[in-house]
């Protein structure tokens, strides 16, 4: 291995069991700036914008890097579905901590955002017209409720994929019709 040497997991100690006993979450966060921001900011905007008064912690890793410690998962699992969430206008990218996860590791290009397809033909408000359509935005999450008659609930679909931030992203596309017409929707 060219002069390098590897550690043995056996000679490490692991916390382990310390870990799954834990009621608390870890989340990695990014702010994408080139700003540098400190973790009190960090901390107060995320409480204000989270309405979260305790039971957040924030650590310093490196420039715009954070380790949020999270007293419960519920609050962690709701800060997650608030995603994305923005520190002084800036994306600030969470990403839940899993095991054995190295910080350095971690690809902060991609955030979750709800995507609204706006001037859809009614016949084609669907479930299955949102799964189709997701795959070109990125990784689906989430898709809005059905009402009970199988329509949407208003007047565009909605629904929450995992967007790559560099990637481009539409402004809308052409929808063919089975009577051969075309319609644009819009995508917000």
């Amino acid at each position: 291995m060219g002069g390098e040497s590897v550690l043995e997991a056996s000679s490490l100690v692991w916390k382990e069991e310390e870990s799954r006993a834990s009621t608390k979450s870890l989340l990695i966060g990014k702010v994408l700036t080139e700003k540098t921001f400190v973790h009190s900011m960090v901390l107060s905007e995320m409480q204000k914008a989270g309405n979260m008064e305790e039971g957040l912690r924030v650590i310093d890793v490196w420039k715009n890097v954070f380790i949020f410690v999270i007293d419960s998962k519920e609050e962690c699992r709701r800060i997650l579905r608030g995603h994305p969430w923005s520190i002084q206008g800036h994306l600030i990218c969470l990403h839940e901590k899993g095991q054995y996860e190295v910080i350095d590791e971690i690809d902060f290009n991609s955030s979750p955002f709800r995507i609204e397809l706006h001037d859809v033909p009614l016949e084609a408000m669907s479930v299955d017209t949102l799964r189709r359509f997701s795959t070109k935005f990125g990784r689906l999450v989430m898709i809005e409720d059905l009402d009970c008659d199988g329509l949407m609930q208003q007047s565009f679909l909605q629904f929450r994929a995992v967007v790559k931030i560099d990637k481009a992203q539409v402004e809308g596309f052409w929808i063919e019709c089975p009577d051969g017409n075309k319609s644009w929707t819009k995508v917000k």
